[in-house]
């Protein structure tokens, strides 16, 4: 009988103890459609743009003690936006690789950028929504002469201060523009 009574008490414990886990559904309500101002900052095409930084993790070979070790680096890659300048930054070990861009790929790269306005987009948190206090690192910093727009940052969790471009079409052009120079790199050498 006992037994039975313990049984009975963990399972009432266990039901009330239970956390709804599931997974938030990512497609906005309409609640937090009206709660999101999108704040325009700045016009690209009107910046004096001096360069554009990305970052990427990357996994890059490590030798040491004659074992080879495969890491993740944080690398950057340092546009100069005038000159099509690139600038690889490895954080494992501290080296630079320079590169050149085509005339083509700085002449898609000014159309990207000159045709896309950076904004701060303001979401007004829900009633009871808990959100935490997380620096969200961005794709790509562009620094003008006034300032730089971190691009895809936020100041929280719940994305309610993110900065990126206005048009979700100018961030999928550039983020695929970036991908598309990295598997070009070796090709890219200064001459």
């Amino acid at each position: 009988m006992r037994k039975i009574i313990l049984g009975f008490v963990f399972s009432v414990i266990i039901l009330l103890s239970y956390q709804n886990c599931e997974k938030l559904n990512d497609k906005p309500s309409e609640q937090s459609k009206n709660n999101t101002n999108l704040n325009a900052i700045a016009n690209l095409a009107n910046e004096n743009i001096q360069s554009i930084q990305f970052t990427s993790a990357e996994n890059v070979s490590v030798q040491k003690n004659l074992k080879t070790y495969t890491v993740i680096s944080q690398n950057s890659y340092s546009l100069n936006y005038q000159s099509g300048e690139i600038i690889k930054s490895i954080e494992v070990d501290s080296s630079q690789k320079k590169y050149c861009l085509s005339a083509a790929l700085l002449s898609e790269l000014h159309g990207i950028i000159e045709s896309s306005s950076v904004c701060k987009t303001e979401n007004k948190m829900p009633a009871g929504q808990v959100c935490t206090m997380v620096y969200i690192s961005g794709y790509a910093q562009i620094v003008t002469s006034t300032e730089t727009h971190d691009l895809g940052s936020g100041s929280d969790g719940c994305s309610t201060n993110k900065i990126d471009f206005c048009e979700a079409s100018s961030t999928d052009m550039l983020k695929g523009w970036f991908a598309a120079v990295k598997n070009q790199l070796p090709q890219l050498s200064c001459q």
